[in-house]
């Protein structure tokens, strides 16, 4: 497997085993009102890129788990030492520039470090598939 490859597409080792909880709460916190908060305090364009914002998130490095949507950790340093968390930014679409209106949103990219779990990888992404599909995943799918 090539070293360039995206890192979502990297396999899971047999020993590894995702929990679908941890991807159920992924898609419960990206359909949630504070998803949907931290996208209306963004603004489009910038890095994201035209009629995008960039959503900013910290989650558990080994499972994927969003503990937060932030752009600065808030987190108690008891509960969440900054070894556990990895700064994710997911990369939505919010306007259609041939309708001139906004849209549903649609997560476009995950940015993730590599030092990501292959777990935390799958969980994360197992749920931006989900959001993306239509306006109401199933999450019985997960």
């Amino acid at each position: 497997m090539s070293e360039h490859e995206p890192r979502s597409m990297r396999p899971i080792e047999k020993r590894e085993r995702p929990n679908p909880e941890d991807a159920r709460h992924n898609l419960e916190m990206l359909r949630s009102e504070k998803f949907t908060q931290a996208m209306s305090e963004e603004s489009m364009g910038m890095n994201a890129g035209e009629n995008k914002v960039a959503i900013n998130t910290f989650t558990d490095k080994k499972t994927g788990r969003i503990i937060e949507f932030s752009n600065e950790p808030t987190l108690p340093e008891e509960q969440y030492p900054p070894d556990t968390y990895e700064d994710v930014t997911f990369v939505v679409r919010v306007f259609d520039p041939d309708k001139k209106e906004f849209s549903r949103p649609i997560i476009e990219s995950v940015r993730m470090d590599e030092d990501i779990s292959n777990i935390a990888s799958f969980n994360i992404n197992r749920a931006v598939i989900e959001f993306n599909k239509d306006e109401t995943p199933n999450d019985q799918e997960l």
